[in-house]
């Protein structure tokens, strides 16, 4: 049987798993249901920011079967942001061939990512890490207004701030974060499988309303196209990625496609699961199959559009949650789930990962797709109370 280690855990690469008949030891730090966790060979609920030596040291006690170079596994997989650069750095201790640890830095750590791109020539946002004595009016003055704020090793958006104004720069200023000029273009990604650096599939994603609403295939011209998987071409070959998903984001703007980030593991938002409706695969397997040394089947072209809108009605109380019957009935609706009723407690939502429900919808254009989900939605009501001071009012990202 063949063994593998995923480092984070994502349901559809655990279901996947279990289809494939892989023998499968997680390292997370989240665990998961016990319906997945009961076959798996091994489970280790860790935190990632465990310094590598002692997260060797443990794997190698608690899972004694792959625990020495000679009884490794046959590939380590990241399935979260946070678990990239563990997952690199298990590779390197089982000598085993994927992401290695200064392409997982590269790709993680956003700051050293810029500079990457931008040593190579790949057009992005000018930037600046804020350090201790960097004041507001420094990084106005360079970036201008509005500017983003964002932690260098957050994902979905997570501690970004879209500042507007300079009050807002002021208030938000952390030595540590990213700084970045804003970028007046349409954000969208690219999601794409790579076999020995070679992309052997790419999905351009619309982003009907970042952080929100999602459509796959996006709907581009032949020429726009062509700009967006050449910018996707040049910065897994710049970085040097060999093997796995890669998850790119980019703005299309009047001067060409700008580089936004790269990820190194599958994208989170349910765009998996458009993947496997619009072109009919399981992208989960092909996922398992690339990391396991294997060209899996793939296919190229859609065979429709799928659009997903997640539902969140904000941090507070639950007062009334009604309309999800009526919304299951909008033609092109496949499905609409909401995990939440009245009385439940929600926090804010703080990434584009964090949702209560969702709405799922197909059809053979983007425009039926769009007119679903968008009819959809307007049947859902979802109301909440404004959270007491004692529930606290942590703040999320600010949209832009």
């Amino acid at each position: 049987m063949t063994t593998v280690v995923m480092v984070g855990a994502r349901d559809g690469a655990l279901e996947a798993a279990q289809r494939m008949g892989l023998s499968v030891y997680l390292v997370t730090e989240r665990r998961p249901s016990a319906t997945l966790s009961r076959p798996l060979a091994g489970i280790w609920v860790v935190p990632f920011c465990t310094p590598i030596d002692a997260l060797w040291s443990g794997i190698r006690a608690r899972f004694p079967d792959i625990g020495s170079a000679n009884q490794a596994p046959a590939a380590v997989i990241a399935l979260t942001e946070s678990a990239v650069s563990v997952a690199a750095a298990l590779r390197a201790r089982w000598r085993l061939p994927g992401v290695d640890t200064r392409t997982a830095h590269v790709c993680r750590d956003k700051f050293a990512m810029k500079r990457a791109a931008r040593s190579h020539g790949i057009t992005c946002a000018d930037f600046a890490r804020v350090g201790t004595r960097t004041s507001a009016s420094n990084l106005v003055q360079r970036l201008g207004l509005p500017l983003v704020l964002k932690p260098v090793d957050s994902s979905g958006s997570r501690g970004t701030v879209n500042a507007r104004t300079f009050t807002d720069v002021e208030q938000n200023l952390e030595a540590g974060l990213l700084a970045e000029a804003y970028v007046h273009g349409l954000e969208m990604s690219v999601e794409s499988f790579v076999h020995d650096g070679r992309v052997v599939f790419a999905n351009p994603t619309e982003y009907l309303l970042p952080l929100w609403a999602n459509v796959v295939p996006a709907s581009l011209s032949e020429s726009t196209l062509t700009e967006v998987l050449d910018l996707n071409q040049r910065v897994i070959n710049s970085f040097q990625i060999q093997r796995g998903m890669t998850h790119l984001e980019l703005f299309l703007t009047s001067g060409g496609p700008v580089f936004g980030e790269i990820a190194l593991r599958p994208p989170g938002g349910y765009l998996m699961d458009l993947i496997e409706r619009s072109y009919g695969f399981d992208p989960w397997q092909c996922l398992l199959d690339i990391e396991l040394g294997s060209l899996p089947q793939l296919v190229s072209t859609a065979r429709n559009f799928n659009g997903v809108w997640l539902l969140h009605p904000g941090q507070g109380r639950v007062r009334r949650v009604a309309g999800c019957e009526l919304a299951q009935r909008v033609s092109g609706v496949e499905l609409v789930e909401c995990h939440v009723k009245a009385g439940s407690l929600l926090r804010p939502r703080e990434g584009s990962g964090q949702s209560v429900g969702r709405i799922v919808a197909s059809g053979g254009s983007r425009k039926d797709v769009v007119n679903a989900l968008q009819l959809s939605r307007r049947s859902i009501v979802l109301e909440v109370d404004a959270p007491t001071p004692q529930q606290g009012s942590k703040r999320g990202p600010k949209a832009a």
